[in-house]
């Protein structure tokens, strides 16, 4: 073989090595799969854990990182409280109630420029930087067929068969204009915990909404699950998606798969990436009807580990992504949690975490996380930590 022989072959040898490349069955695209690297910097990173001084709070709710400091949602008491990024108390807002500064439920929280949105159900309540409402909105599937043909005739398609994923919704924003969300379907005809029509689902059943900010309209759907799930269909208690999206690249983890897909904001599937979590228990029982998933669900997710949150910096290229292991002891609250994470597609860190911790922010020297919240002694807080 000539020189030019021995180059082309190396040059082939390395491309396989880097990426792959398979067919997607839920979706006939031909998948990139970048083998990512693995190159460990650390074996753990320091983390504080910064307690705060809430005035009244039930511990049931969630944090979300703001430019000037934090914000800990309440779900029971459906406040809005802020604090500084030291956890001094600053102030509440909001309320249970229907009145003007107030709000009936609180599921989940963005702020888009100035404004808070609290979405709740099909309901999105709009605030202004004081907290005045200043919108209230319901969402609207705009659906393209009548209601005897979704119900005789469902397909993948159609806007009016889906609806608001129950368990485990996320909302993120593409441009400030749309809104994200993920959705699931419960057609007797075509969802995931029936076994006659469930492989037909996971082929083929869009898992985002996109949603225009200001008519809150469903204007497209977009997404599938991973081929994984064409392949093992009977695990409905492990069909959830994790994403983040930021500059205009959507980098989605199915529970199940080790894999991270990254779209482009238009829904096309660009490339795969990532690495199976370390002693990750992976042995999920199958299903065939709803009540054998509901009647097993609490104990399968302690037992079993599954990959979930997913938060991207796109300043660092670093892509963080939790966790759970699996445990023989079902315990609730006994599920230890891990942490990869990811610069470009390299896995460069692997570290044990704290029970849902879960990354939220970034002030150019700390990192954010949600997840301390402890009832019984009465203390709440979040968590900080710097890469090095």
């Amino acid at each position: 073989m000539n020189l030019i022989g021995y180059c082309l072959l190396f040059l082939a040898t390395f491309l396989m090595a880097s990426c792959d490349y398979l067919s997607n069955e839920s979706n006939n695209q031909v998948l990139n799969l970048v083998r990512s690297k693995e190159n460990l910097l650390f074996q753990e990173i320091k983390i504080d854990t910064i307690l705060v001084n809430h005035p009244n709070s039930s511990y049931q709710g969630f944090f979300e990182y703001d430019a000037q400091g934090l914000y800990f949602f309440d779900k029971l008491f459906a406040t809005a409280s802020q604090f500084d990024k030291a956890g001094n108390y600053i102030n509440s807002y909001l309320g249970k109630g229907q009145g003007p500064k107030e709000v009936p439920q609180i599921q989940n929280h963005l702020k888009i420029g100035q404004n808070h949105y609290i979405f709740s159900g099909y309901s999105i309540y709009v605030y202004d930087q004081n907290w005045e409402r200043i919108a209230t909105k319901v969402i609207n599937w705009n659906p393209e067929k009548s209601v005897k043909e979704l119900e005789e005739n469902p397909k993948p398609e159609y806007r009016g068969i889906y609806e608001i994923k129950y368990f485990g919704n996320k909302y993120a924003t593409i441009d400030n204009k749309y809104v994200v969300f993920n959705i699931e379907s419960t057609h007797p005809k075509f969802n995931g915990f029936f076994s006659n029509v469930s492989q037909e689902y996971y082929k083929k059943a869009k898992i985002f909404a996109k949603m225009d900010l200001v008519k809150a309209t469903v204007e497209e759907l977009g997404g599938n699950y991973s081929a994984l799930y064409t392949k093992n269909n009977a695990i409905p208690n492990f069909d959830f998606q994790h994403y983040d999206i930021a500059n205009d690249s959507i980098f989605v983890g199915f529970e199940a798969d080790s894999l991270i897909y990254v779209y482009d904001k238009k829904f096309k599937l660009c490339y795969a990436f990532g690495r199976n979590g370390r002693q990750i228990k992976q042995h999920y029982s199958k299903t065939q009807t709803y009540e054998q998933a509901m009647a097993i669900f609490a104990e399968e997710r302690i037992k079993n580990g599954f990959y979930d949150d997913i938060k991207y910096f796109p300043d660092q290229s670093i892509l963080f992504r939790c966790y759970t292991k699996g445990t023989d002891s079902i315990t609730a609250n006994n599920n230890p949690r891990r942490m990869q994470i990811y610069h470009h597609t390299t896995l460069i860190a692997e570290v044990d975490v704290p029970y849902q911790f879960r990354v939220i922010g970034f002030d150019g020297k700390y990192y954010y996380a949600d997840g301390y919240a402890d009832e019984e002694k009465e203390k709440l807080g979040f968590y900080r930590f710097t890469l090095k």
